[in-house]
């Protein structure tokens, strides 16, 4: 499915704890305590509390070390659906997990429980 629809209702991962992250070599997927998954195929920007990139997505082997483990152990307090280009999921420290649509082709990510591909 291309685009992210407006109606997508993600309030299940709030008070989700991040337990932990798996790194593929095409995929990332991210394991929450309360048993919810997201599983990233496409792009993504994470940010820290004051709105600066400090890891994203690249599309190279040639890449700066990942920062993704600093959201383990880390609870999701809010989402933003940016209808139809991104889904962000906010976390209590301040940082910022942005889930991109980037492909017509391609799904880009996917969310469990309610089986939501985009």
């Amino acid at each position: 499915m291309y685009g992210v629809p407006a109606n997508i209702d993600l309030t299940f991962l709030n008070g989700a704890e991040l337990v932990q992250i798996a790194l593929g070599r095409y995929q990332i997927q991210f394991h929450f305590h309360s048993g919810a998954s997201v599983t990233v195929d496409g792009d993504w920007n994470l940010t820290d509390a004051s709105g600066i990139v400090v890891d994203r997505s690249y599309h190279t082997t040639a890449r700066p070390p990942y920062r993704l483990h600093q959201l383990i152990g880390q609870t999701v307090v809010g989402t933003v659906v940016s209808a139809p280009t991104s889904v962000s999921l906010q976390f209590a420290d301040g940082e910022v997990l942005q889930l991109i649509d980037s492909s017509e082709s391609y799904e880009s990510f996917q969310i469990q429980p309610g089986n939501i591909i985009v």
